[in-house]
């Protein structure tokens, strides 16, 4: 079950989001089975975090880093991918 705090700080936007990871370097954002339907993440920095099981469908991704982020079984159908990275990210049985 995702952290409802860092649920509600991305869905604050990339400003808000990129601002707590960088005052937070050391927390792993759990965001896994978040409901992030349509959800505007361009430019976020979500390295490293654990979106396991979300459901991403048609949310705006574009530019953001999900570098080491883990996205099994996430849902990314429909999802706005352009210039997103995903070095080393985990996307065992993610629906794309």
């Amino acid at each position: 079950m995702a952290n409802e705090e860092h649920v509600r700080m991305l869905q604050q936007g990339h400003s808000v989001w990129n601002t707590w990871r960088r005052q937070n370097p050391g927390v792993r954002p759990d965001l896994r089975g978040a409901m992030l339907y349509s959800a505007d993440l361009t430019m976020a920095f979500l390295s490293g975090a654990d979106f396991s099981d979300a459901d991403l469908r048609a949310a705006d991704l574009r530019g953001a880093d999900f570098s080491g982020a883990d996205l099994s079984r996430a849902d990314l159908r429909r999802a706005y991918l352009s210039e997103a990275r995903f070095e080393r990210a985990r996307l065992r049985e993610a629906k794309l």
